[in-house]
């Protein structure tokens, strides 16, 4: 026997019996269904944003080491230039998929209320 609220079914009435609270146990099937589909999203949007991160810091740090090198300037300047266009393009894709992840914004209507 489980009970949901106000509403307490046998496992044998449940399969043999639509009952009133049939809907509600469908309903909470599916916000656990999409809570967790949400996490597992969640968790591999983290996985790709760490790896993001880890490529971003790797053009950084040669981005530096070529300011710093005393060798063929020109070739490592358009190396370098290079390397800066590509960390701006993913750190432009990083915050697009920031942007489409966080929760809009509440309107002045929904701060009021």
């Amino acid at each position: 026997m489980f009970a949901l609220g106000l509403c307490s079914l046998s496992i044998q009435a449940q399969k043999t019996e639509q009952g009133p609270c049939d809907s509600i146990k469908y309903m909470y099937d599916q916000a656990l269904y999409f809570l967790d589909s949400s996490i597992g999203n969640q968790n591999e949007l983290h996985k790709q944003l760490e790896g993001t991160k880890l490529e971003i810091s790797k053009l950084k740090t040669e981005v530096s080491r070529l300011g710093k090198s005393k060798n063929d300037v020109t070739a490592d300047l358009e190396k370098a230039r290079k390397l800066i266009t590509e960390q701006m393009q993913k750190i432009e894709r990083l915050e697009a998929e920031v942007k489409q992840l966080s929760p809009p914004a509440k309107s002045s209507k929904q701060k009021g209320t």
